[in-house]
């Protein structure tokens, strides 16, 4: 049989790691050590990626466990943060994608993504229109590694 389309995944694959200086900055403003701020990060990632969560009630439930006592303000800079946490992109893959495109085979996406973050690629990245489908989590309220996304 052969190859009749190719899915990408978004994050890590389509972009990079986590941009440091991002990932740091949010560290910097939530005050929490590396191993607080991973363990409150990642213990709602899941329902914000579902779009059970936005940026602000998943801001705002880090800033209630840990005690942070976050104001709207700070939470709109971690939401921008977050979002640039996540929008490098590696351009090799880029070109890779523009590639087999161009050369016909075609593409989707089906990624784990915030309604934050989906708002701004769907803004800054052009490219993503050339994609036959798209599959987002936030819209779906299903993520990885859940079957039914997949489906």
């Amino acid at each position: 049989m052969a190859l009749q389309a190719v899915i990408f995944d978004y994050g890590m694959v389509l972009s990079t790691a986590q941009e440091p200086r991002a990932h740091a900055a949010l560290k910097q403003m939530t005050g929490l050590d590396d191993a607080q701020f991973e363990t409150h990060y990642w213990r709602y990632r899941h329902a914000y990626d579902l779009g059970e969560l936005n940026g602000a009630s998943f801001w705002q439930k880090i800033s209630d466990d840990a005690g942070l006592g976050l104001t709207a303000a700070q939470i709109e800079r971690l939401i921008e943060n977050d979002v640039l946490m996540w929008s490098t992109l590696n351009e090799t893959m880029i070109r890779w994608v523009a590639a087999i495109q161009d050369a016909g085979m075609r593409t989707a996406i089906l990624s784990n993504m915030g309604e934050e973050l989906l708002r701004y690629m769907r803004q800054e990245f052009g490219w993503l229109g050339r994609f036959d489908h798209h599959t987002w989590s936030c819209e779906l309220g299903i993520a990885k590694p859940d079957p039914a996304i997949y489906r």
